[in-house]
């Protein structure tokens, strides 16, 4: 789901739909915040992921 803000326009998501072809984004409708909820907690969920993500990374990979 989307809520129609710029984040969702960004080359990121571009980039994830390269690499994962399957996602379908749908969106949601503008300025009714009330229709938003399952969206907010897809991006808390993602975000978080992508928090966890870079963190092992970067334990993975220690700076020189």
């Amino acid at each position: 789901h989307s809520d129609n803000g710029k984040e969702f326009v960004a080359n990121v998501i571009i980039e994830l739909k390269q690499l994962f072809p399957e996602m379908c984004f749908v969106r949601g409708r503008p300025r009714h915040p009330q229709s938003q909820g399952c969206v907010e907690r897809a991006y808390g969920i993602l975000t978080v992921a992508l928090v966890e993500s870079l963190i092992d990374l970067k334990e993975a990979c220690p700076a020189d």
